[in-house]
């Protein structure tokens, strides 16, 4: 059974198969608060939430106005990250802690993480 803040969680995340400009920003602040109570407070955590934003931005592929996960620094999407990711060897602190984790895995895991990124951004034009 789900806790109550994951089951926040997992409806906010669900909310953003309908965001549209004008919501955006309400919606995405409600998310990264739900993530906060759904992963605690810890350091961890925390960081993500003042690093990470759901918000507007250009696509660079598309030159298209979509809203997603990106840094609060600048444009960069992170699901731009995790596709960039996938080409990369194992690093070495990965292959130290799962020494029988092969590429073709290593590739799985990014590519499912690349496409549920991928899944939650929205086209706004």
């Amino acid at each position: 059974m789900f806790s109550d803040t994951k089951t926040q969680f997992l409806q906010t995340l669900c909310n953003l198969l309908e965001v549209d400009e004008n919501t955006v920003h309400e919606v995405g602040n409600t998310l990264m608060n739900a993530f906060l109570n759904f992963g605690s407070r810890t350091p961890d955590n925390l960081e993500c939430f003042e690093n990470l934003q759901y918000s507007v931005g250009k696509d660079r592929d598309r030159s298209k106005k979509i809203a997603g996960f990106r840094l609060k620094s600048g444009e960069v999407f992170v699901s731009e990250i995790l596709n960039y990711l996938e080409g990369i060897e194992i690093p070495e602190q990965i292959m130290v802690r799962f020494p029988k984790l092969s590429r073709a895995e290593w590739n799985a895991v990014l590519r499912m993480a690349t496409m549920m990124f991928l899944a939650v951004e929205r086209d706004l034009e």
